[in-house]
């Protein structure tokens, strides 16, 4: 079905840990901060810095343009 209202109201500032490697336990929807040096999907090669990717239930997305 189509989400008609939000299930998330966010009105401060999240932070989140970069990770140096998956979590152990993710699911479609997930979102997280991979560290880019040693964990850096779904790149071929370490950028240097964090940036937040979404798990879309077949393979991570990174959620912004380099």
């Amino acid at each position: 079905g189509t989400l008609t209202t939000p299930s998330l109201n966010i009105s401060k500032v999240i932070n989140l840990t970069p990770l140096s490697a998956q979590p152990a336990y993710f699911q479609a929807g997930t979102l997280c901060m991979c560290d880019g040096v040693h964990w850096y999907p779904p790149m071929s090669y370490p950028i240097g810095y964090p940036y937040p990717v979404y798990y879309n239930g077949a393979g991570w997305i990174k959620l912004i343009s380099f």
